[in-house]
């Protein structure tokens, strides 16, 4: 994939980062319970820093590419997953 087609993945991520911080600020909001939206909130926060990181790997050049094998990750991983940093090998259940 060429670094153009990476680049559409840019608004998605942007916009998946703005949500998952509406998401977590929500949570935070005074009245919230405890019970299942501790680990909502935690898995919110750990997708949150995927994003993030995605972002900086589009803006650095390094986005679309394993961070563990260095081989180009699949459209289709990327479209279902923006944030992924891990090809579908390496991954292995992990995103």
């Amino acid at each position: 994939m060429i670094v153009e087609q990476f680049a559409q993945f840019g608004p998605a991520l942007e916009t998946l980062a703005v949500e998952l911080r509406s998401r977590l600020s929500a949570e935070d909001a005074p009245g919230q319970e405890g019970g299942h939206g501790a680990d909502t909130h935690i898995r919110s926060g750990a997708r949150l820093e995927l994003v993030e990181n995605a972002i900086r790997r589009l803006e650095c050049g390094e986005y679309g590419y394993c961070a563990r094998c260095e081989d180009e990750i699949s459209y289709a991983r990327l479209k279902a997953r923006p944030e992924s940093h891990l090809c579908g090998r390496c991954g292995a259940g992990k995103s």
